[in-house]
């Protein structure tokens, strides 16, 4: 269940925000359903005087004219209600993708190092837009897939409380078999996410690496790894399709089979004279209106599932900690002088060190060549005075402030850096 409702506040939890919008939509969606029963009730009372033989023009008339008022106003609040729950869905999602690439943009250069590039494009693209879609729509449905149901559920029960009881007692042997089904997805759609991003991976690095595989004449091989990948894929895929669709074809059998059910019932009572006929008809009219909800709402929680999983992964980017920043800086820097004491440094995961106990000053104005073998912690050097990592132990002053008593603007106001790895963004 409170992985029910992670995927039921996914939006707002990621926006940190609530939309008004969205509460409205959903509101808009239950009266939507009230007035969709509307036309059942007229059609009950309706069967009711053709049967009793006391059919009166201006009675039907009136009717009808209220079974026709009932769907204007059930489709133009129905239209409002998905006006409502897509703007206000997509609009939190957008909420969410800027929170997530500011979150981003603060975290430690040593988490980018540990993700392949693949993943991370996934998770702000194809993770956060499965989001969005599979949890706009859902919404949009929800309100109404479950209040139609129990408002016409509760409506036939009031007519005839046995075939109501008859009508129900297969759907929790049916949403055993869907639990079935999603338990029995959870294990093939995590291979077909991990399936996805490798091939995300994959393509990227193809595209990206094309010129240097055709350059030093391993184009064949790295056509061999995203054909691999790209087979991967498509197997993982077919098997997330084929593996729960018996489960998932027997719950909509189930389901389907309260009717059948009903109607044999119906019939046996209205033989034995214990059900009118015009009772009958009702039932037997009006159930396939709460049938056809119930099955649309299983399938929708079967593809939650897909986006509790896409969920996860973007969580996992949200709940990294960020480098620690100081909203004003607490000092000045006197100078531009840049001074190391006593700096270890190791990467994580990592068991040696990449600096132990560096000192060093390197004078305003100043002139200064960092030399040494490959791997000797040149790179790692350059990078702490631009604070994209944070020291384990020791300090960096710049001026003799702290960098970590600096704010980040003040402190790339202060320092420039030309990369040896060339990174192009799109523009003039």
């Amino acid at each position: 269940m409170a992985q029910l409702r992670s995927v039921f506040t996914v939006a707002t939890d990621l926006a940190q925000t609530r939309s008004p919008r969205l509460r409205r939509g959903i509101r808009r969606g239950a009266i939507e359903a009230l007035f969709g029963a509307v036309p059942y009730v007229c059609l009950y009372l309706v069967l009711v005087d053709l049967l009793a033989g006391e059919v009166s023009f201006t009675r039907t008339l009136v009717l009808l004219l209220v079974m026709f008022g009932a769907l204007a106003i059930q489709i133009a609040i129905g239209v409002g209600a998905m006006i409502d729950v897509m703007i206000a869905s997509y609009s939190l999602f957008g909420a969410a993708r800027l929170r997530i690439a500011d979150h981003i943009r603060r975290l430690p250069m040593g988490w980018f190092t540990q993700q392949r590039s693949g993943a991370l494009l996934g998770v702000m693209t194809r993770e956060l837009t499965l989001l969005a879609d599979i949890w706009s729509h859902f919404m949009a449905f929800l309100s109404g897939g479950v209040a139609i149901p129990v408002v016409i559920g509760g409506f036939l029960m009031f007519v005839d409380w046995r075939l109501g009881l008859v009508m129900m007692v297969t759907l929790p042997l049916a949403f055993a078999l869907l639990a079935a089904a999603m338990r029995m997805l959870a294990r093939v759609s995590d291979q077909m996410l991990a399936a996805t991003a490798d091939a995300n991976q994959a393509v990227t690095e193809y595209c990206e690496g094309i010129a240097v595989l055709r350059t030093f004449g391993r184009f064949g091989q790295g056509y061999a790894r995203l054909e691999h990948s790209l087979s991967q894929l498509r197997r993982t895929s077919l098997r997330t399709e084929v593996v729960p669709a018996p489960l998932t074809g027997t719950f909509g059998f189930t389901v389907e089979a309260g009717f059948s059910l009903l109607v044999l019932t119906g019939a046996w009572l209205l033989i034995d004279g214990g059900l009118s006929a015009e009772v009958f008809l009702l039932f037997v009219v009006v159930s396939v209106k709460f049938y056809s909800p119930i099955y649309d709402l299983g399938v929708s929680l079967l593809l939650l599932r897909f986006a509790r999983q896409a969920l996860e992964r973007t969580q996992t980017v949200i709940d990294t900690p960020v480098l620690p920043d100081v909203a004003v800086s607490r000092a000045t820097p006197a100078s531009a002088e840049l001074r190391f004491d006593a700096v270890d440094f190791s990467y994580e995961g990592e068991t040696r060190q990449a600096l132990a106990e560096v000192s060093l000053t390197i004078p305003e104005r100043s002139l200064t060549a960092i030399v040494g073998p490959s791997g000797s912690g040149k790179s790692t050097l350059v990078h702490l005075m631009a604070r994209l990592w944070d020291v384990d132990s020791g300090r960096i002053t710049l001026g003799g402030v702290d960098l970590r008593d600096l704010n980040s603007y003040d402190l790339n106001r202060r320092i420039a850096m030309v990369f040896q790895d060339v990174v192009l963004f799109s523009g003039s």
